[in-house]
């Protein structure tokens, strides 16, 4: 009888791990996997949107900023 009954615990806890891996599995599917970096355009575009703005700078203010 305790032979049976450490078979099914067994059986039982082998099934239940095998549908946690399957539900670990499944949550991952919809992740986009062909992340790229930031074209390289879009950081000289952020640069020359920088120097723009501080090209009027009143250097007065902060004399450090906005000189190259």
């Amino acid at each position: 009888m305790s032979t049976k009954l450490l078979v099914y615990f067994l059986l039982l806890s082998v099934l239940h791990a095998c549908s946690q891996t399957i539900e670990y599995e499944e949550e991952y599917e919809d992740v986009t996997v062909n992340q790229r970096l930031a074209p390289k355009t879009q950081e000289t575009d952020a640069t020359q949107i920088l120097n723009n703005l501080l090209k009027e700078y009143d250097k007065k203010l902060r004399p450090d900023i906005g000189s190259k």
